[in-house]
């Protein structure tokens, strides 16, 4: 796993919790409701590559829709992987969160994802 991917993803997670807000900013028109999460190919939610439902297991992302910005309005943690079939280095897509951009070094990174479990 990444450190500085995780400080990042906590870093985030954190400044969301500090706000208090209970609802996400995404975009719910694509991600509605609080039972799938969803990933994007662009930074702000723009460009809605696939959703899951809480508590489905790994898939593979299909090239070149390489994920920038999820939302995780669940209540359930997820993880999307760097390599397919959920390997490589694990990055947590918590309850509750959402990043609007994974950053330059992880953009475009996500090979494959999962919403049953965070990263152990």
């Amino acid at each position: 796993m990444k450190i500085g991917s995780m400080l990042a993803v906590v870093a985030v997670g954190a400044s969301l919790a500090a706000a208090g807000s209970p609802s996400l900013a995404g975009n719910r028109t694509l991600c509605p409701g609080t039972t799938r999460a969803c990933v994007y190919v662009n930074r702000n939610f723009q460009g809605l590559i696939s959703r899951k439902t809480a508590g489905q297991p790994v898939t593979n992302v299909v090239a070149p829709n390489d994920m920038s910005s999820w939302e995780n309005p669940t209540s359930r943690n997820g993880a999307w992987y760097d390599d397919r079939d959920g390997r490589g280095d694990c990055y947590n897509m918590l309850e509750g969160r959402e990043v609007a951009y994974v950053g330059d070094r992880y953009n475009d990174d996500m090979k494959s994802w999962r919403m049953n479990g965070g990263c152990s």
